[in-house]
């Protein structure tokens, strides 16, 4: 890219990696996670820069209020992702939908692959929304357990959508709603755009529960870094 003339930015959470060497410009988020808040302020200040994005500096003066958001969400929720993590203190689950769409879907990919199967090794299955009434929909019934990630970007209808549907279908359906939580300080048409940060947070509290209740914790890996592949 560089022999091109394209100029490179990356985001890293070491300063001296291979990769920030390598950029023009780097960003060094170091251990905050999730990692995508550091895009929100570097890709809105782009956005800002072309003109269009003209309210970001409100929503980077707003953003002050944010910590404050995540603690208070993360005690809101704790007790319904407490809920969801005692399904599987006497027994796993055969299998698990996590469904989601939009700006969210990334993080219930990654709540579904990085946390559920790599960490806690639960047979787990991702669905985009959009793709949920394809052949997923023939798996739900008594029994199976379904949860949707519910942001609140423009896809919300999908969930609603599916959400809908599952809850004639199965008695073990979970809801993670960023819109049930108030964001003090936040502008309410700025809510979307940290949906994704919000609904990981409430992730965080699942895997924080499951590790409590199953006894093992998020760094017990049997082949994940141990083994040569």
């Amino acid at each position: 890219l560089q022999e091109k003339g394209v100029t490179t930015v990356s985001a890293c959470g070491e300063p001296d990696s291979p990769l920030a060497a390598a950029s023009d410009y780097s960003v060094n988020y170091g251990a905050a996670d999730p990692h995508d808040l550091c895009f929100l302020y570097l890709i809105g200040k782009l956005l800002y820069n072309k003109g269009e994005f003209p309210k970001y500096p409100q929503f980077a003066e707003e953003m002050k209020n944010f910590g404050q958001v995540l603690v208070s969400v993360s005690k809101e929720c704790d007790d319904y992702c407490k809920t969801y993590a005692e399904m599987f203190r006497e027994k796993d689950k055969e299998y698990q939908m996590w469904i989601s769409s939009g700006n969210t879907w990334g993080h219930t990919y990654s709540m579904a692959m990085c946390v559920l199967e790599e960490c806690q090794w639960l047979r787990t299955k991702s669905i985009n929304s959009a793709e949920f009434f394809h052949g997923t929909i023939e798996l739900v019934e008594k029994g199976v357990l379904v949860a949707i990630g519910r942001g609140e970007g423009p896809t919300r209808p999908l969930e609603d959508r599916v959400i809908n549907f599952v809850q004639k279908h199965t008695d073990q359906m979970f809801v993670f709603d960023t819109k049930n939580y108030a964001f003090p300080g936040i502008s309410d048409e700025f809510r979307w755009l940290l949906s994704p940060v919000v609904l990981w947070n409430i992730y965080e509290r699942i895997f924080k529960n499951l590790s409590v209740i199953r006894c093992h914790t998020m760094d017990i890996r049997r082949y994940y870094r141990r083994l040569e592949y």
